[in-house]
């Protein structure tokens, strides 16, 4: 059996929307009720955004990362977040494990979890993406999945 930890990043994923952090703009409460498109020419695009974005992660180039974030989060990717997020992220091209609509303060993104190219069948570690209707990044959170002690 397996536990899902979150490995970091709580500041960048969640601090994202928090209430006190950025209004919902008119544009997105409109977009609220729009599901993100599921078909395989959007989740491709998406999965090229992530992947230039990880390309820029690992040049060390935050000013090109922030390219492939939404507007309303780019502000929000410090040098410490870049940082942190940077350490986290493996040699290796990365796959799509999973994708689905996921419901985030009232507005629906196409949510992928991405995983190493070379995983297991079971991977252990994942990136969860949130992406706008742009297929712009709005959060990111690396994840890692540990068996329990016991």
């Amino acid at each position: 059996m397996y536990k899902l930890h979150t490995i970091a990043l709580i500041a960048f994923t969640f601090c994202l929307f928090n209430a006190s952090a950025q209004k919902i703009s008119a544009v997105e409460k409109k977009a609220a009720g729009k599901l993100p498109q599921l078909n395989d020419q959007f989740v491709s695009a998406a999965k090229r955004c992530f992947d230039q974005f990880i390309v820029k992660l690992r040049e060390g180039d935050i000013e090109g990362a922030k390219t492939f974030l939404a507007p309303q989060v780019r502000n929000m990717m410090t040098a410490t977040v870049f940082s942190k997020l940077s350490s986290f992220v493996k040699p290796g091209p990365f796959k799509i494990y999973t994708h689905r609509v996921e419901d985030f303060k009232g507005i629906n993104y196409l949510a992928i979890q991405f995983t190493y190219a070379n995983a297991p069948e079971k991977p252990t570690d994942f990136m969860k993406v949130l992406f706008d209707q742009d297929n712009l990044i709005i959060s990111v959170q690396p994840l890692m999945m540990k068996e329990p002690h016991g």
